[in-house]
């Protein structure tokens, strides 16, 4: 599959071209281990806004496992870009996109 940043949530299994642009705000991200894109111990996840200041960051420490973060609120960020994504896909739930 190929990274959709059309619909909501966002949906990213590759770093190339997984960024977008403008105001939005971020209410959950999950990072999702599947068949497809194993998650293995160690890989990392970094997520960027359009200026390159880390929205988040994680490692994951086993093989096999998806995370989740889910806000109480939100975050606002101008722009959204997963830099790099060892494994896995993540899908980042969105409030509002500008």
């Amino acid at each position: 599959m190929a990274n959709d940043l059309t619909g909501n949530p966002l949906i990213i299994d590759t770093t190339t071209g997984a960024a977008i642009t403008g105001e939005v705000r971020i209410q959950a991200i999950v990072w999702a281990h599947n068949e497809d894109h194993p998650i293995a111990a160690d890989n990392d996840l970094t997520i960027t806004n359009t200026a390159g200041r880390v929205i988040f960051q994680m490692r994951q420490p086993t093989a096999g496992e998806s995370a989740q973060l889910i806000l109480g609120g939100s975050i606002r960020t101008d722009g959204v870009k997963v830099t790099v994504l060892d494994g896995g896909e993540v899908f980042i739930y969105l409030t509002s996109r500008k």
